[in-house]
């Protein structure tokens, strides 16, 4: 993250007002979990999304949509079942 957020590389002062360069489009970024960290007790340790909304946010990048695909080290039935899930997010998000 330190090499993406370089002084007038990825952002820029106009007019005395700070703007990130990178302001358009929509960006996906696709999370793999061990196990469920999106419910309970484990969200409060779950904080990259909120961290990357910011530092991604400083230097223009908004509109982002994360996908989380949990359970990956539960087994095939929970591996196919959070793969078929994120496949459907990701038709929903980013249509063909």
């Amino acid at each position: 993250m330190d090499r993406s957020c370089c002084a007038r590389r990825t952002d820029v002062y106009i007019n005395r007002n700070w703007s990130g360069r990178i302001v358009t489009g929509k960006k996906v970024i696709i999370f793999s979990h061990v196990a469920v960290v999106g419910h309970g007790a484990a969200k409060a340790m779950d904080f990259h999304e909120t961290y990357l909304r910011k530092v991604l946010g400083f230097i223009g990048l908004s509109n982002i949509n994360f996908i989380h695909t949990e359970r990956m080290a539960m087994g095939e039935e929970a591996v196919a079942s959070a793969l078929l899930h994120s496949r459907s997010t990701m038709t929903e998000l980013i249509p063909a």
